[in-house]
């Protein structure tokens, strides 16, 4: 049986990093090690699992900066979507704006679909717009989208950093509406929500139904969320309310 648990790391913002554990096995998966890997290692160790996998929703700095600590830990792999540059670019993944040089050396490369290794249960869903890296793992039989900072409860990613773009955003979030209602919605900051409770808040913005026959799900509307939308300030600037 598989569980997700919730480990609030700080550093510059505060993040959140999951656990996905495998019951059964004593294996996990951290998802966004983002500040305090020493802190999540112990964490996971407290629990009596091992972490054979690390995966990144996206490569900004407040979700990759633990990961050199919990790898160095359990030796493990660290999965990213294909080509991302921001593992490697400070100026990209932000670091750089707050004095540092967050990098991710030698990360597996992944695509859309079921993730490698012990874990194909999880599909990996490309979303970009936040970051063109931007994924979300999905474990549909736990009926759990852990989205990064694509969407989050009551506000959307933000779209106006570097390789930001709000029309890759908003369709997107249409995939992500597109799952089943009562699916959980794990953002990278502030609190779980679900796709109903979204998909209700941000009907004005989409057209239409889902489609179960292409990968974009709602499409958008005429309307669109505003570039002026006041930022969260208990998030961390990565989301801009409705």
């Amino acid at each position: 049986m598989r569980s997700v648990s919730r480990i609030k790391v700080h550093g510059v913002f505060a993040t959140n990093c999951y656990i996905i554990a495998d019951g059964d096995s004593g294996r996990c998966m951290a998802i966004d090690p983002g500040f305090e890997g020493a802190r999540i290692a112990e964490s996971i160790r407290s629990k009596g699992l091992e972490c054979d996998c690390i995966a990144l929703t996206h490569g900004h700095f407040d979700h990759i900066c633990g990961v050199v600590e919990v790898r160095g830990s359990f030796g493990c792999p660290v999965l990213a979507f294909r080509g991302s540059e921001y593992l490697a670019d400070a100026r990209l993944n932000l670091s750089a704006d707050f004095g540092m040089k967050a990098e991710v050396r030698d990360p597996v490369w992944i695509d859309e679909g079921p993730l490698p290794g012990n874990w194909g249960m999880i599909e990996a869903i490309h979303t970009p717009g936040h970051t063109p890296d931007s994924t979300v793992f999905y474990d549909r039989e736990g009926g759990v989208a852990l989205v990064g900072d694509t969407i989050f409860k009551g506000s959307v990613g933000n779209w106006s950093y570097p390789g930001g773009n709000r029309g890759d955003l908003m369709r997107s979030i249409g995939r992500i509406l597109s799952l089943p209602e009562d699916t959980v919605l794990l953002p990278g900051h502030s609190e779980p929500t679900t796709v109903g409770a979204e998909a209700r808040r941000l009907r004005r913005f989409f057209r239409g139904r889902p489609c179960a026959h292409t990968s974009i799900g709602w499409q958008v509307s005429d309307h669109d969320i505003s570039a002026e939308s006041t930022c969260l300030s208990d998030a961390c600037g990565h989301s801009c309310s409705i």
